[in-house]
Protein backbone atom coordinates (compact mmCIF):
# COMPACT_ATOMS: atom_id res chain seq x y z
CA UNK A 1 0.00 0.00 0.00
CA UNK A 2 2.86 2.36 0.89
CA UNK A 3 4.49 1.75 -2.50
CA UNK A 4 1.24 2.59 -4.28
CA UNK A 5 0.99 5.80 -2.28
CA UNK A 6 4.55 6.80 -3.22
CA UNK A 7 3.90 6.06 -6.90
CA UNK A 8 0.75 8.19 -6.84
CA UNK A 9 2.67 11.06 -5.26
CA UNK A 10 5.36 10.85 -7.90
CA UNK A 11 2.84 10.80 -10.72
CA UNK A 12 1.01 13.79 -9.24
CA UNK A 13 4.29 15.72 -9.03
CA UNK A 14 5.58 14.75 -12.46
CA UNK A 15 4.18 17.92 -14.00
CA UNK A 16 6.73 19.83 -11.96
CA UNK A 17 9.39 18.37 -14.29
CA UNK A 18 12.51 17.74 -12.27
CA UNK A 19 15.82 17.51 -14.09
CA UNK A 20 15.08 13.82 -14.68
CA UNK A 21 11.95 11.77 -15.38
CA UNK A 22 9.95 11.23 -12.17
CA UNK A 23 7.46 9.02 -14.01
CA UNK A 24 9.89 6.09 -14.28
CA UNK A 25 9.68 5.15 -10.61
CA UNK A 26 11.50 1.82 -10.87
CA UNK A 27 14.59 3.54 -12.27
CA UNK A 28 14.82 6.34 -9.70
CA UNK A 29 17.66 6.41 -7.21
CA UNK A 30 16.80 7.03 -3.53
CA UNK A 31 17.93 10.66 -3.90
CA UNK A 32 15.79 11.13 -7.02
CA UNK A 33 12.80 9.74 -5.11
CA UNK A 34 13.35 12.39 -2.43
CA UNK A 35 13.46 15.11 -5.08
CA UNK A 36 10.39 13.84 -6.91
CA UNK A 37 8.34 13.69 -3.70
CA UNK A 38 9.26 17.21 -2.55
CA UNK A 39 7.70 19.97 -4.62
CA UNK A 40 10.32 22.56 -3.61
CA UNK A 41 13.25 20.28 -4.43
CA UNK A 42 11.52 19.23 -7.63
CA UNK A 43 11.18 22.84 -8.74
CA UNK A 44 14.74 23.67 -7.68
CA UNK A 45 16.13 20.70 -9.59
CA UNK A 46 14.24 21.84 -12.66
CA UNK A 47 15.67 25.37 -12.44
CA UNK A 48 19.16 24.03 -11.86
CA UNK A 49 18.88 21.71 -14.87
CA UNK A 50 17.60 24.52 -17.08
CA UNK A 51 20.42 26.82 -15.99
CA UNK A 52 23.04 24.12 -16.61
CA UNK A 53 21.84 23.14 -20.07
CA UNK A 54 21.20 26.77 -21.02
CA UNK A 55 24.85 27.60 -20.43
CA UNK A 56 26.16 24.29 -21.75
CA UNK A 57 24.48 24.82 -25.11
CA UNK A 58 26.44 28.05 -25.56
CA UNK A 59 29.82 26.41 -24.93
CA UNK A 60 31.29 25.33 -28.27
CA UNK A 61 34.84 24.35 -27.36
CA UNK A 62 35.02 20.59 -26.74
CA UNK A 63 37.53 20.71 -23.89
CA UNK A 64 35.56 23.41 -22.11
CA UNK A 65 32.34 21.45 -22.52
CA UNK A 66 34.03 18.37 -21.02
CA UNK A 67 35.25 20.43 -18.08
CA UNK A 68 31.79 21.86 -17.53
CA UNK A 69 30.21 18.39 -17.70
CA UNK A 70 32.73 16.99 -15.21
CA UNK A 71 32.05 19.89 -12.86
CA UNK A 72 28.31 19.20 -13.03
CA UNK A 73 28.87 15.52 -12.27
CA UNK A 74 30.96 16.44 -9.25
CA UNK A 75 28.23 18.80 -8.07
CA UNK A 76 25.61 16.07 -8.43
CA UNK A 77 27.75 13.79 -6.27
CA UNK A 78 27.92 16.53 -3.63
CA UNK A 79 24.18 17.09 -3.97
CA UNK A 80 23.44 13.44 -3.32
CA UNK A 81 25.61 13.50 -0.20
CA UNK A 82 24.05 16.78 0.96
CA UNK A 83 20.48 15.57 0.56
CA UNK A 84 21.35 12.40 2.48
CA UNK A 85 22.66 14.20 5.57
CA UNK A 86 20.93 17.59 5.51
CA UNK A 87 19.36 18.40 8.87
CA UNK A 88 19.08 22.20 8.90
CA UNK A 89 15.84 23.89 7.73
CA UNK A 90 15.87 24.51 3.96
CA UNK A 91 19.52 23.51 3.64
CA UNK A 92 18.70 21.43 0.54
CA UNK A 93 17.10 24.44 -1.15
CA UNK A 94 20.00 26.69 -0.18
CA UNK A 95 22.40 24.16 -1.69
CA UNK A 96 20.44 24.26 -4.95
CA UNK A 97 20.11 28.04 -4.94
CA UNK A 98 23.87 28.43 -4.72
CA UNK A 99 24.33 26.31 -7.85
CA UNK A 100 21.48 28.01 -9.71
CA UNK A 101 22.91 31.46 -9.01
CA UNK A 102 26.32 30.33 -10.25
CA UNK A 103 24.94 28.85 -13.48
CA UNK A 104 22.16 31.33 -14.21
CA UNK A 105 23.17 33.50 -17.13
CA UNK A 106 23.65 37.20 -16.78
CA UNK A 107 24.58 39.75 -19.42
CA UNK A 108 27.99 38.97 -20.90
CA UNK A 109 30.77 41.49 -20.74
CA UNK A 110 31.16 43.29 -24.02
CA UNK A 111 34.46 42.13 -25.51
CA UNK A 112 34.67 44.99 -28.00
CA UNK A 113 37.13 47.73 -27.27
CA UNK A 114 40.20 45.87 -26.12
CA UNK A 115 42.93 48.12 -24.76
CA UNK A 116 40.53 50.60 -23.17
CA UNK A 117 40.14 51.19 -19.46
CA UNK A 118 36.49 50.23 -19.43
CA UNK A 119 34.39 47.22 -20.18
CA UNK A 120 30.78 47.66 -21.20
CA UNK A 121 28.08 45.59 -19.59
CA UNK A 122 25.24 44.76 -21.96
CA UNK A 123 22.60 45.39 -19.33
CA UNK A 124 21.39 48.88 -18.35
CA UNK A 125 20.63 47.63 -14.84
CA UNK A 126 24.27 46.73 -14.19
CA UNK A 127 26.05 50.02 -14.83
CA UNK A 128 26.05 50.02 -18.61
CA UNK A 129 29.11 51.81 -20.00
CA UNK A 130 30.39 52.63 -16.52
CA UNK A 131 34.08 52.55 -15.73
CA UNK A 132 34.72 49.43 -13.67
CA UNK A 133 38.20 49.72 -12.17
CA UNK A 134 38.33 46.05 -11.21
CA UNK A 135 38.11 45.14 -14.91
CA UNK A 136 40.77 47.64 -15.99
CA UNK A 137 43.45 45.23 -17.09
CA UNK A 138 45.90 44.53 -19.84
CA UNK A 139 44.72 43.45 -23.24
CA UNK A 140 46.06 39.94 -22.67
CA UNK A 141 43.79 39.45 -19.67
CA UNK A 142 40.77 40.69 -21.62
CA UNK A 143 41.60 38.33 -24.44
CA UNK A 144 41.92 35.33 -22.15
CA UNK A 145 38.52 36.05 -20.62
CA UNK A 146 36.79 36.88 -23.89
CA UNK A 147 38.15 33.83 -25.69
CA UNK A 148 36.31 31.51 -23.29
CA UNK A 149 32.53 31.38 -23.11
CA UNK A 150 32.78 29.93 -19.62
CA UNK A 151 35.10 32.64 -18.35
CA UNK A 152 32.95 35.38 -19.87
CA UNK A 153 30.03 33.93 -17.96
CA UNK A 154 31.95 33.83 -14.69
CA UNK A 155 33.44 37.31 -15.11
CA UNK A 156 29.96 38.68 -15.72
CA UNK A 157 28.67 36.78 -12.71
CA UNK A 158 31.37 38.29 -10.49
CA UNK A 159 30.43 41.76 -11.75
CA UNK A 160 26.75 41.17 -11.12
CA UNK A 161 27.29 39.92 -7.57
CA UNK A 162 30.02 42.37 -6.60
CA UNK A 163 28.37 45.59 -7.84
CA UNK A 164 25.80 45.95 -4.99
CA UNK A 165 28.61 45.66 -2.42
CA UNK A 166 31.34 47.76 -4.05
CA UNK A 167 31.82 49.99 -1.00
CA UNK A 168 32.15 47.12 1.44
CA UNK A 169 34.22 44.82 -0.76
CA UNK A 170 36.34 47.26 -2.77
CA UNK A 171 39.67 46.34 -1.20
CA UNK A 172 38.81 42.65 -1.15
CA UNK A 173 37.87 42.76 -4.83
CA UNK A 174 41.08 44.57 -5.75
CA UNK A 175 43.09 41.83 -4.07
CA UNK A 176 41.07 39.17 -5.85
CA UNK A 177 41.68 40.84 -9.24
CA UNK A 178 45.43 40.67 -8.72
CA UNK A 179 45.16 36.98 -7.94
CA UNK A 180 42.78 36.48 -10.88
CA UNK A 181 45.27 37.98 -13.33
CA UNK A 182 48.00 35.68 -12.02
CA UNK A 183 45.72 32.67 -12.39
CA UNK A 184 44.73 33.64 -15.92
CA UNK A 185 48.36 33.89 -16.97
CA UNK A 186 49.64 30.78 -15.24
CA UNK A 187 46.78 28.29 -14.75
CA UNK A 188 44.91 25.96 -17.06
CA UNK A 189 41.17 26.39 -17.61
CA UNK A 190 40.21 23.92 -14.87
CA UNK A 191 42.29 25.85 -12.34
CA UNK A 192 40.84 29.21 -13.40
CA UNK A 193 37.28 27.83 -13.40
CA UNK A 194 37.73 26.65 -9.80
CA UNK A 195 39.15 30.04 -8.83
CA UNK A 196 36.15 31.84 -10.31
CA UNK A 197 33.72 29.41 -8.70
CA UNK A 198 35.15 30.08 -5.27
CA UNK A 199 34.78 33.83 -5.81
CA UNK A 200 31.22 33.58 -7.07
CA UNK A 201 30.24 31.31 -4.19
CA UNK A 202 31.81 33.74 -1.72
CA UNK A 203 29.84 36.64 -3.22
CA UNK A 204 26.61 34.63 -3.20
CA UNK A 205 27.08 33.75 0.47
CA UNK A 206 27.90 37.38 1.21
CA UNK A 207 24.71 38.55 -0.48
CA UNK A 208 22.70 35.95 1.47
CA UNK A 209 24.22 37.14 4.75
CA UNK A 210 23.50 40.79 3.95
CA UNK A 211 19.90 40.21 2.88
Amino acid sequence: MRNIYIILLIVSNSSLAAGFNCDIYDELSPIEEIICLDSQLNEADTRMSQAYFGLSRKIIDTDTKKLFLQDQREWLTKRNAELSICSQPDCEIQFYNLRIKLLHQTADINCNGFGTDRVNIENPDVETNSKLSYLSCQRSINEIICDSRLLRHMESKVIELYTPFKKELSQDQSTWIILRDEKLRNCNLACVWQFYKERVEFLIHYSFDES
